[in-house]
């Protein structure tokens, strides 16, 4: 960890770097954004603690006022958003709970087109399920939540020369700090260097790339990446492009509680296919440190659908927190909505399984997605497959299934009516014998009753199936709340 003279200056400097930004900001009107969300709500599973251990009913009345503030300039852009929940239970023993979720977000040019600043924060509270060491929504899980920040800053320099080349160069420092030793604060410094032809090459293809990723965990076991690679390809066509791309991987990967060295020389082949503007086919194939590997990636847009495909191998590190290893459920990391943008239903992230320490894993990842829109309808359909390897030990393999659907209907220009659903499956193990299975449907109805207010209820019912008695859920919500734009 750092030593508090480099807390103090680093500090410093973020005080200074803010006040500069303010100091710009003043030149152009911030846009102020004001809601006010009341709701009622019912539930039948209800989690106060890890001592419960079961589901309770509960009626929970929610307040839940919000403010973002805006500015974008010709130099510097800003985003301030803030929102206080509060939730009262009746019927159960369970802690009334306040929680504010606070966000900023800025970028700043210091030279026009060539060399900006970015930076963001987070504060608010997550939760922490002890039931199968799974996270779940507000509706799921009401009690042991704990705060977290997290923070980051970057630069970024991009330059031409002239028409015969293009660079960018960006560095970035991201630190995460929770309430609990039981979750890993650490620290990310990530480098990335390309350089990539320029129109002057016309059909030849080639660029030069860098990445340099480091991650501090105060727990230890801190996973490095880098790599670098040159590529050169030649574009036949508007339709047709060919490219071999080679290069050195240099990686620290983390295998069941012990650290190790993976250094090798990769290549890979790649082919760009583009039939019409409509329609993009990538394919490509090569050798990396774990075997041979694939890479597919197909998109297709009519007037009124789209469709992907796609397959994917590459190697990851979940972290002790694993804040995107959790099933969350109606809310996100800053306490938002989390919506499928097609049906804007509140679903559920992929759902995953915990560890007590880092790993390297292997990802061999499909998904497949499709959406299909008329005058008044809305259809949307996604899944994957991910086959998950642990790096370094024979035969640990865990395999993860999802799926989700939408559907929305616009009755008339106030009321829409909507259908939601998600399913996942993972297993987990040598044997695999250690499955679950969790699923969820939602319908919802909203009814815009004037330019300001809008009135929503929903009904959504939600399963966790388990070998392991003491690890099934299930649970019926209700929920009737009004949104006011102030």
């Amino acid at each position: 960890m750092q030593c508090p003279k480099k807390k103090t200056l680093c500090r410093r400097l973020i005080g200074s770097g803010f006040l500069l930004l303010c100091s710009h900001a003043q030149a152009v009107p911030w846009q102020l954004d004001a809601t006010l969300d009341v709701y009622e709500q019912y539930t039948d599973n209800v989690f106060g603690s890890a001592e419960t251990g079961s589901a309770q009913q509960a009626l929970v009345t929610g307040i839940s006022p919000g403010l973002s503030m805006a500015r974008s300039g010709p130099r510097l852009s800003l985003a301030l958003n803030s929102q206080w929940q509060y939730r009262r239970y009746f019927g159960v023993d369970v802690r009334d709970t306040s929680a504010p979720n606070l966000a900023a977000k800025s970028r700043f040019d210091l030279v026009k087109n060539r060399v900006f600043l970015d930076a963001d924060a987070r504060y608010g509270q997550t939760l922490n399920n002890p039931v199968g060491g799974l996270a779940f929504g507000n509706t799921l899980l009401t009690g042991n939540r704990i705060n977290y920040q997290a923070y980051g800053a970057g630069a970024t320099w991009q330059q031409k020369y002239r028409r015969f080349a293009q660079s960018t160069v960006n560095y970035r420092i991201d630190r995460a700090v929770y309430s609990t030793g039981l979750y890993g604060n650490y620290e990310a410094r990530t480098l990335t260097a390309s350089l990539d032809n320029g129109s002057s090459f016309r059909n030849i293809i080639w660029n030069l790339r860098h990445s340099n990723s480091k991650t501090r965990y105060q727990a230890g076991l801190d996973p490095v990446y880098i790599k670098t690679s040159a590529t050169l390809g030649y574009r036949f066509s508007r339709k047709l492009s060919l490219s071999y791309t080679t290069g050195e991987e240099d990686n620290t990967l983390v295998q069941q509680g012990f650290t190790s060295r993976v250094r090798y020389t990769y290549w890979y082949v790649s082919a760009q296919y583009n039939p019409t503007v409509r329609t993009q086919l990538g394919l490509n194939y090569g050798r990396r440190f774990f075997g041979q590997t694939y890479g597919l990636n197909l998109t297709h847009r009519a007037r009124r659908s789209d469709w992907s495909l796609a397959y994917n191998e590459d190697v990851s590190t979940r972290s002790l927190f694993a804040t995107e290893e959790r099933n969350l459920l109606l809310v996100d990391e800053n306490g938002q909505p989390l919506l499928d943008p097609p049906t804007g239903l509140p679903l559920v992230t992929t759902g995953l399984f915990p560890v007590l320490v880092d790993n390297s894993f292997i990802n061999r990842i499909w998904s497949a997605s499709s959406r299909l829109q008329s005058r008044r309808t809305t259809l949307s359909l996604s899944g994957s497959y991910n086959r998950r390897s642990y790096v370094g030990v024979d035969q640990r393999n865990d395999t993860f299934y999802s799926g989700r659907f939408g559907w929305k209907v616009n009755l008339n220009t106030r009321a829409e009516v909507s259908l939601g659903g998600y399913w996942s499956r993972y297993r987990i193990g040598l044997l695999q014998q250690n499955s679950n299975t969790i699923w969820q449907i939602l319908a919802n109805y909203s009814h815009r009753l004037d330019r300001r207010t809008r009135f929503v209820t929903s009904a959504s019912y939600y399963a966790r199936l388990s070998p392991v008695p003491a690890q099934r859920q299930r649970g019926v919500s209700l929920y009737a709340g009004i949104n006011i734009q102030l």
